[in-house]
């Protein structure tokens, strides 16, 4: 959509590039954080079933052989995107 006015020229499309760059940092910066200083509480909390403690293990350890091509990937993966930058935090990788 936001593509769509950009075309018409009703957005600028150098500002709109910046904007979206920038959210996309901020975004995964935040889940970098959130599983830095939340992901172990998260975890131990029995109502909370999203991720095995198994799957964090095996992720973790393809993280730290495969670290920054996992990064990049994930950048254009939607659902790795989401669990990338959280496991990393969570196991306070750089």
């Amino acid at each position: 959509m936001v593509g769509a006015f950009a075309a018409i020229g009703k957005l600028n499309v150098w500002i709109l590039l910046v904007l979206l760059i920038g959210a996309s940092v901020l975004g995964d910066t935040a889940n970098y954080e959130i599983g830095k200083y939340f992901g172990r509480v998260i975890l131990e909390n029995k109502k909370v079933k999203l991720v095995k403690d198994a799957h964090l293990r095996k992720a973790n350890k393809f993280i730290r052989s495969h670290g920054g091509k996992a990064v990049l990937l994930a950048r254009f993966i939607p659902i790795i995107r989401t669990i990338v930058p959280f496991v990393v935090g969570l196991g306070k990788l750089e």
